[in-house]
């Protein structure tokens, strides 16, 4: 058998473009198992993060509820307080308006006037305590959106 230089250099650069094919072939594959473990990490901390921003959400709105509630009770308190005043100033007024001498108003003469000065601040402060309600609950979701938003720049700002 004769061996040629033309022949050795035919047979290397076949081995040549087998060895260049079967280095591209595994480094497609290392290359296609890196992508997908980064992917599974990405999937991994997306759900954390989500799982974090849902316990903060949770917390805030329990947090929102609780202070919500001693709003409302506060709120309560005032009207109460301003039934009282309110009632007795009607009382006085209508107890100074007599023309007649007499004598303190009986209660089932007072209780009406006492009644429909209670309902008008009670709805008064109600109508104050829902609306403040309403504030705190949109500023509340635009926090809690805001917070939701915040991982999702942060992880856009480190790849930049």
């Amino acid at each position: 058998m004769r061996v040629t230089l033309a022949s050795v250099k035919d047979d290397e650069a076949v081995l040549r473009a087998d060895v260049e094919k079967s280095s591209a072939d595994v480094a497609e594959r290392v290359a296609r198992e890196l992508v997908e473990k980064a992917n599974e990490t990405a999937a991994e901390e997306r759900h954390v993060v989500a799982a974090a921003a849902e316990e903060d959400l949770q917390a805030t709105l329990a947090s929102a509820h609780s202070a919500a509630e001693e709003v409302a009770r506060q709120a309560l308190d005032a009207a109460r307080k301003r039934c009282r005043r309110a009632s007795r100033g009607v009382l006085e007024s209508r107890a100074r308006n007599c023309r007649r001498p007499c004598g303190p108003l009986p209660k089932s003469a007072s209780k009406p006037a006492a009644e429909a000065a209670a309902r008008a601040v009670a709805e008064e402060v109600m109508r104050d305590a829902l609306k403040a309600a309403h504030e705190d609950e949109s500023w509340r979701r635009v926090s809690a959106w805001k917070k939701m938003r915040l991982p999702s720049r942060n992880a856009s700002g480190a790849s930049s």
